[in-house]
């Protein structure tokens, strides 16, 4: 049995979803893809279906302005 065989299909399309975004913020697309990858991380991970709908809140909170501190500092480096 390998790798391959112990994927679900949720986890092949969570693998293609979360490359495609990567590569999209790479090249500088940033439109959507900051709440696709919230969806899909929140999905995969399960988290959304096991938490109050104010804790889902906080923890986007705290992701997105991790990524705006990231934004900020690549901005810097430019």
């Amino acid at each position: 049995m390998t790798i391959v065989d112990k994927f679900s299909p949720r986890d092949i399309i969570s693998i293609i979803l979360l490359v495609g975004c990567l590569y999209l913020k790479a090249t500088g697309i940033d439109t959507y893809i900051d709440y696709l990858l919230f969806a899909v991380v929140g999905y995969y991970l399960g988290f959304v279906k096991a938490s109050k709908p104010e804790e889902i809140m906080d923890v986007l909170k705290a992701i997105r302005e991790v990524l705006e501190e990231l934004k900020q500092q690549r901005k810097e480096l430019k």
